[in-house]
């Protein structure tokens, strides 16, 4: 039995440090010279000494014994490669689990946030991933690290503490700080390397967590309950729809009055988008409308005084042909009253239609070549499109008065042109909430279709859009050819500030009211043109919106379909916060590689962190007798056996048998 650290009582000779180094020659020759560390030799059979065995300092001593041979590996190239090749398989799962990790980034980068069972995330699994790459490049730097502490030793003599150092360096960042300063040559960048990776991988957990990041987009889901209003024609579009000619009648002139009692400054509101998401996205889109035109003709006006008697003056106020004509009396002590006169000529077809005793749809040209379709009407304002006569199917004159003394500038005359037209829209959301804004309006008849008597429809014309892409039509029946007579009707007459509230009809005074509204006897000439013109522009165009969102609301398969835009959530890969990562795992493969070329080299024996190693290590003894060892290693003989034991005041010793 041995006794580790026991101390010899006879008395040696001290001896000189030597070199650690074993030469090729003496390696090969199976034997350790007195002279020579033995971590290089080949460990076969030990030199015979006379002294039974023993121990000193740790190290175990023999006299006559002979050492286990190690398991025979190959020599040369191979033979350091294979001494490596758990760590290089280490390296090789961690390239490759790297690998998987930016697979599965690349395949979710801009995609949807992937659903997987057990409520597992992306962020999970890189997570996972990550750990295990960092955790696995533990294993080279401390094999690494523990070789290049031998390597350390085989280069000249060194402190016994600088074992303990190296042995505190593979444990941790912290021990590799504190030997980084007794380092020196080649050993500092290996060990800078070392720390650098222990560094690295105290942040490549939460930093490659970074690289993944989330973001909020539309995306295009199912068109299903996503229309806005479009009306494709009139009235056969809305026949189609199930509505009768007479209920299409009543409701589109009913929706025109209902328009004149909202309050002044309100306007009607746009039939709004169907929309069963939070969000919707609709193209440009064009839908046959009602628009109003409106014409300054106050040149035309003719203005006659007439007789004059008891104090009072009569006006005559016509445009040509008598085609409006306003008779206004005042008295010389009266302040000049408000007044306003709506005429609506007929035309030429309606005349000869009633004429036949005939709808105006039954009419044709064969019968009545003088009345061309559609209607030919007079106008005083020389408009450049002449397609607005054309289009127009209810038209109006108003004359009304203003506060200027003098007679000649008093009145004014405007012709008001209601008439089918093209819209284009636009749909925006704001707030949640969309919004339906006229980009265009255009008023261009395509093709003319005149009606035969023998034949169903009536005469016909199509109006274009803009660049002429769609074409919407009018057809000239029934509830097409009443629109002139209903508005007449309810629009045309009189209204006067002065005349009792029964003398004009409910619209005459709301248009009246409508026209002078924020006007007074102070207002300026100029400021009283601008004002009735915008008060009369805004009024009438109400008029017109609520017809046009009746027929393009009751057009039941005209409607514009649009795309849901449902708010999902996308993976959106930040590469640059991989690179630390990656970098952990490129300086743990170029530090294994440099200390394998550093232990070739030397020519170190290969045992990494064998804690056994340190027991078969040569050491001088006390009293300058040499000692020979086994020399490191680290495969043990399994008949060895050790005990941990106190010897009396000396301290603990390994007993080893």
């Amino acid at each position: 039995m041995t006794t580790a650290n026991a101390r010899l009582s006879k008395p040696r000779q001290s001896l000189q440090p030597v070199s650690p180094v074993t030469s090729r020659a003496e390696s090969d020759s199976g034997s350790v010279d007195a002279g020579v560390s033995p971590i290089s030799a080949r460990h076969s059979r030990l030199p015979n000494f006379d002294a039974d065995k023993q121990v000193e300092a740790g190290f175990t001593t023999y006299g006559d014994y002979e050492a286990p041979r190690q398991p025979k590996s190959p020599s040369g190239f191979l033979a350091h490669i294979w001494a490596w090749i758990e760590e290089l398989i280490w390296c090789l799962l961690i390239v490759v689990i790297f690998v998987v990790l930016v697979v599965v980034l690349s395949q979710y980068d801009n995609k949807h946030m992937p659903n997987w069972p057990m409520g597992l995330t992306l962020n999970t699994l890189v997570a996972f991933l990550a750990t295990v790459c960092r955790a696995m490049t533990l294993v080279p730097i401390i094999e690494g690290v523990s070789q290049l502490k031998w390597n350390w030793f085989a280069t000249k003599q060194r402190s016994l503490r600088e074992l303990y150092l190296f042995d505190q360096a593979s444990r941790g960042p912290l021990g590799a700080l504190r030997l980084l300063p007794k380092t020196r040559g080649r050993f500092v960048l290996l060990m800078v390397l070392a720390t650098l990776i222990y560094a690295l991988g105290l942040v490549t957990s939460f930093l490659t967590q970074s690289a993944i990041a989330y973001r909020y987009q539309s995306v295009q889901g199912t068109k299903e309950n996503c229309n806005a209003g479009s009306a494709r024609s009139y009235p056969m579009a809305l026949r189609e729809s199930g509505i009768e000619d007479q209920d299409l009648l009543d409701a589109i002139t009913n929706s025109a009055y209902q328009a004149t009692f909202l309050p002044f400054n309100e306007s009607w509101p746009a039939p709004g988008p169907v929309c069963s998401s939070s969000g919707c996205r609709w193209e440009p889109f064009s839908s046959l409308a009602v628009c109003v035109s409106m014409a300054n003709v106050t040149s035309r006006l003719s203005v006659k005084k007439g007789n004059t008697s008891n104090l009072e003056t009569t006006f005559n106020v016509s445009l040509p042909n008598n085609i409006a004509y306003v008779k206004h009396s005042t008295y010389d002590n009266e302040a000049i009253r408000e007044i306003v006169n709506m005429t609506s000529p007929g035309t030429n077809l309606e005349y000869n239609a009633r004429l036949a005793n005939m709808s105006q749809s039954q009419l044709s040209l064969e019968d009545f070549p003088y009345a061309p379709f559609p209607d030919e009407r007079v106008s005083f304002a020389n408009a450049s499109n002449s397609d607005l006569l054309r289009a127009t199917f209810s038209q109006f004159f108003f004359i009304y008065s203003n506060y200027n003394p003098d007679e000649k500038y008093r009145y004014r005359a405007v012709e008001l042109l209601y008439h089918f037209c093209v819209n284009e829209y636009s749909v925006s959301v704001i707030d949640g909430t969309a919004r339906t804004t006229v980009t265009n309006t255009t008023t261009r008849i395509g093709e003319i279709e005149r009606f035969s008597p023998t034949g169903s429809n009536g005469n016909s014309f199509t109006l274009e859009n803009k660049d002429s892409s769609q074409t919407y039509n009018i057809t000239a029946v029934w509830s097409y050819a009443r629109l002139p007579d209903y508005f007449r009707q309810a629009f045309s007459g009189g209204w006067s500030s002065s005349w009792q509230s029964g003398r004009a009809s409910i619209f005459n005074r709301r248009f009246g009211m409508a026209l002078y509204n924020e006007i007074n006897t102070n207002t300026s000439s100029t400021e009283f043109d601008r004002k009735t013109w915008d008060n009369l522009e805004h009024f009438t165009s109400r008029i017109a919106d609520a017809m046009t969102s009746y027929i393009r609301t009751n057009d039941q398969l005209g409607g514009m379909t649009g795309d849901i835009m449902d708010l999902q959530q996308y993976v959106e890969i930040r590469w640059g916060w991989m690179a630390f990562l990656a970098a952990q795992i490129t300086i743990t493969i170029i530090f294994l590689v440099s200390v394998m070329i550093h232990t070739a080299i030397l020519e170190v024996g290969i045992v990494k962190s064998a804690n056994t190693a340190e027991l078969f290590a040569l050491q001088q003894g006390e009293r300058g007798e040499m000692k020979a060892a086994i020399g490191i290693q680290t495969f043990v003989d399994p008949a060895w056996k050790a005990k941990l034991v106190n010897d009396g005041g000396c301290g603990w010793k390994l007993k080893i048998d």
